[in-house]
């Protein structure tokens, strides 16, 4: 049987982020990667623009750089001096292909990669900052999704639910030089920016729209992260007799956004978001244990975005800055 292909479509979602993070210099984000599910086109969120036809193909490009160098303890930020200061630099990269079956049933798959850079004191000679780099392939997910109404029949909102494995093909144990006061040694960089966490999980997601009027819609979209497995064996090297912080954790994460989206009708090219985005790291996984070594917590932000469409072509810019 001959599959047409009747569109190929590029997506590019550009997002810039500065996140506040734990005075032990955490440089956590909840998701790695853009935070973008291929196959939404933030342009024209009506659910008869969403749902596609049978036998069509997307590819989508996401890109997020990430900036970490703020400390908090609980609520109350600490401004350090500067060679305390820990500093997480990211960029991250979504390669989509998106499937779609029929008018309620698609299939995704989602294949990151990641850059990142940490600079610090307290994990070397505690005097000079000093750089640590991991970089290379993430951890890959597919994920399978459906349209609760049938988008014919709902023409004014709907909600898209997805499920699917995450798989562990990211090194979760990238090794660099660190610069101890006896000299140097070579052992796994911070947990923050290793490309993989080493364990079997699976994703939730969910989607809603709903046009408000002929230029307004609201969009919400939650994205779950379910690691069950509790340790990846990776030492962390903080030195403590608390055995939780020998080894890494392979901990939950998750995602949140909510917003309105206006566009001028009835289908112009350039439309604008603004939304709120939550994300964070339980600090108890819903299943499985809690063992190992993590940095719970979570940051809220205020995001505007651009987007552009242009035929089969979409371009989508957001900056999300933490409040």
């Amino acid at each position: 049987m001959m599959v047409k292909i009747k569109w190929l479509l590029w997506v590019v979602i550009c997002q810039v982020y500065w996140l506040a993070v734990s005075a032990s210099g955490q440089g956590c984000m909840a998701v790695r990667g853009s935070g973008h599910c291929p196959g939404l086109m933030h342009a024209d969120l009506k659910p008869t623009a969403l749902a596609s036809t049978a036998s069509v193909w997307q590819v989508s490009l996401g890109y997020r750089w990430f900036k970490s160098d703020r400390h908090f303890v609980g609520d109350n930020e600490r401004h350090l001096p500067r060679y305390r200061v820990v500093e997480n630099r990211s960029s991250f990269y979504d390669i989509g292909l998106h499937r779609t079956l029929s008018d309620r049933l698609s299939v995704a798959l989602t294949v990151p990669f990641v850059y990142s850079q940490r600079r610090a004191s307290y994990e070397h000679d505690n005097v000079h900052r000093y750089a640590t780099h991991a970089s290379g392939l993430a951890d890959v997910r597919i994920t399978g999704y459906v349209w609760l109404f049938d988008p014919r029949s709902r023409p004014r909102g709907n909600i898209r639910i997805g499920a699917g494995p995450k798989f562990p093909t990211g090194d979760y144990d990238v090794q660099d030089t660190f610069h101890s006061p006896t000299g140097r040694v070579r052992r796994a960089v911070d947990q923050s920016i290793q490309p993989g966490d080493g364990g079997y999980g699976f994703t939730v997601e969910a989607l809603g729209v709903l046009q408000l009027t002929p230029s307004f819609s609201g969009y919400m979209q939650g994205f779950y992260l379910f690691n069950p497995e509790e340790e990846n064996g990776v030492r962390t090297d903080i030195v403590t007799d608390n055995p939780y912080f020998r080894t890494m954790s392979i901990t939950d994460q998750y995602m949140a956004r909510a917003g309105i989206a206006f566009k001028r009708p009835p289908d112009g090219g350039l439309a604008a978001e603004l939304g709120l985005r939550l994300e964070g790291i339980p600090h108890e996984d819903v299943l499985g244990g809690n063992e190992g070594f993590r940095r719970p917590g979570y940051t809220v932000s205020v995001e505007p975005g651009i987007n552009l469409t242009y035929g089969a072509c979409e371009i989508s810019f957001s900056l999300p800055v933490a409040i």
